[in-house]
């Protein structure tokens, strides 16, 4: 049996992950999906101070209380960002890190950098200016879910902070029917670039909501994943992957 906790992607929450859940838990896994900050159930305690940081805490409180080890972490689109610092911060309880069609800045840069050259952070700013009260974005696309909530904007302009190269086994996933609007570019960039660094790449006949839309389709893909990795080298005998 191993421990999976699956992270969601911005504006989702762990309801986005229910179906996926269910088809793991199926082969024997124990699964936990947890919900960041100001979203999804936990909607009601967003505020202006909710930051990349703070989710990081949120994914990482999971692990430290509810003491889980050798885990497969998969973090969802902007979920990735917070899953990869949490590898930064606790490799040692990590057996595996996938990474679902990824939004994935380099360190010191932050979501909305991913699209400097392009008018989407304006637009995402102007949103939350215009109808968030200056820190809350409603989603970028049409909306697919009622449950779908507003992103504090504060997760987006914050950098993601890492003090190591990577430490944990990763893996990706690439949804192949995303699309190729400006605001899926950076996920195609970070797949072929984790791609030439030699991180193992899936494909998933899909849009880029794949909890939603492919659910029991991304399961398996996990569990392959899980199985081709096999039980591997714990943390303390890694080796730098780069």
């Amino acid at each position: 049996m191993a421990t999976f906790v699956l992270c969601h992607d911005a504006w989702e929450g762990g309801w986005a992950w229910q179906e996926t859940a269910l088809a793991l838990q199926a082969a024997g896994h124990e699964v936990y999906r947890p919900t960041l900050t100001g979203l999804g159930e936990r909607r009601h305690l967003g505020h202006r101070g909710v930051d990349l940081a703070l989710h990081r805490q949120d994914l990482l409180q999971v692990l430290v209380y509810e003491d889980l080890q050798d885990v497969v972490l998969v973090g969802h689109g902007y979920g990735a960002m917070v899953a990869t610092g949490v590898a930064d911060d606790a490799p040692e309880r990590l057996r595996l890190l996938v990474l679902l069609d990824p939004y994935l800045p380099q360190s010191g840069q932050s979501f909305l950098d991913l699209f400097r050259e392009t008018l989407i952070p304006e637009q995402l700013v102007g949103e939350a200016r215009a109808y968030g009260e200056g820190w809350r974005i409603t989603p970028p696309l049409p909306p697919e879910d009622v449950r779908v909530a507003e992103q504090p904007l504060a997760t987006l302009m914050q950098p993601l902070l890492l003090r190591h190269p990577p430490r944990v086994p990763r893996r990706v996933v690439g949804c192949s029917l995303r699309g190729t609007t400006p605001f899926y570019r950076p996920i195609a960039d970070a797949v072929a670039s984790l791609a030439r660094e030699g991180v193992p790449l899936r494909e998933i006949a899909c849009g880029h909501r794949a909890p939603a839309e492919a659910p029991q389709e991304l399961g398996q893909v996990l569990l392959e994943i899980l199985a081709a990795a096999g039980d591997g080298p714990k943390i303390d005998a890694l080796e730098k992957e780069d």
